[in-house]
């Protein structure tokens, strides 16, 4: 999966800025107990909002036909 600005850029919704969030305070609180488990989960939940990742509708890995 090649990732592009436009990607990054364009399409930003509710669910993209509340998964930055959300992977952001998770980060934090895992930062603060020094939690691994955590940590791999907030970077993931911030990693999905920025590329614009969604796994909601089952197709989680690309193999989506959008």
């Amino acid at each position: 999966m090649k990732i592009t600005k436009e990607q990054i850029t364009t399409g930003w919704s509710f669910r993209r800025v509340l998964s930055i969030l959300f992977g952001g305070i998770i980060l934090y609180k895992a930062a603060i107990t020094q939690e691994v488990v955590s940590a791999i989960f907030g970077v993931a939940l911030v990693a999905m909002g920025v590329l614009n990742i969604d796994c909601t509708g089952g197709c989680c890995g690309g193999s989506c036909n959008r």
